[in-house]
């Protein structure tokens, strides 16, 4: 399933996707700001193999309830 994604949203992937590059980013911010949607569109930019990692259980678990299966912590 394809998500849609503002500008906004667009431009902060590329910007995640060129920092990518160095191996490991690093994304935070409050509830609600829109983090889990930045993470989906960055895997499907991907395509491939990508591991989310979530600071606690309880964070890769609503992480899971969202769609991103493969979350660990």
């Amino acid at each position: 399933q394809t998500i849609e994604l503002t500008d906004e949203q667009e431009n902060a992937i590329a910007y995640l996707l060129e920092n990518l590059k160095c191996g490991t980013i690093a994304l935070d911010g409050p509830a609600g700001s829109g983090k889990t949607t930045l993470i989906k569109g960055l895997v499907q930019r991907i395509g491939g193999p990508v591991v989310v990692s979530a600071m606690t259980n309880k964070a890769a678990s609503v992480l899971k309830l969202k769609g991103i299966k493969d979350a660990i912590t």
